[in-house]
């Protein structure tokens, strides 16, 4: 290999994300944005609402403290969804729940 070569090579292995990297953001878009979307909107070519996080009515009514069965689904899966249990400790499924609200609307003041 050419000394450009290598240097191209190295320069497209640093925009690489690193996979030590276990931030909500990055676990998001390893785990969950192929179906749910870069920004929760869930993908097209599936054809299947539940996957717009936008409008899930599940994570809305978890957003004010009941989040026992998200938990369950990104541990345990849910339909074609698979089980996340054995990549991601109860901690990052928690903190990957905090990120997912985001995609929420925000909610009304009282």
């Amino acid at each position: 290999m050419g000394i450009a070569t290598l240097a191209l090579l190295a320069g497209l292995a640093s925009c690489a994300p690193d996979p030590a990297d276990r931030s909500p953001e990055r676990l998001y878009e390893r785990y969950c944005a192929r179906c749910h979307g870069a920004e929760g909107e869930g993908n097209p070519r599936l054809e299947k609402p539940n996957l717009d996080l936008r409008i899930s009515t599940l994570l809305a009514e978890s957003r004010d403290g009941e989040r026992a069965e998200v938990t369950r689904r990104i541990a345990q899966g849910h339909e074609s969804m698979p089980a996340f249990e054995k990549r991601l400790s109860p901690e990052e499924i928690d903190q990957l729940i905090d990120y997912l609200f985001r995609f929420q609307p925000a909610a009304d003041p009282p």
